[in-house]
């Protein structure tokens, strides 16, 4: 994504039947996130770090980390 061969929207669809869903969003969901806000997209990161904590996946990193971005950038 960060070399331009995928684009990020590719990154959030996360096949729901899939065991790991959860996870898989919340990895790479905060790394999209991450990405967005990386470039100055705020309203496009707060979109994707509200997804990521809509999962039940609270233990994962990326949700985690999401949460704590979440907070600085709605604060």
């Amino acid at each position: 994504m960060y070399k331009g061969a995928i684009l990020p929207e590719e990154l959030l669809q996360v096949n729901d039947t899939i065991e790991d869903a959860s996870l898989i969003l919340a990895t790479q969901g905060y790394g999209v996130g991450n990405w967005y806000l990386y470039n100055g997209d705020t309203t496009n990161a707060i979109k994707v770090f509200q997804n990521v904590v809509s999962g039940d996946n609270w233990p994962a990193f990326g949700f985690i980390a999401s949460e704590a971005d979440l907070y600085r950038l709605t604060k």
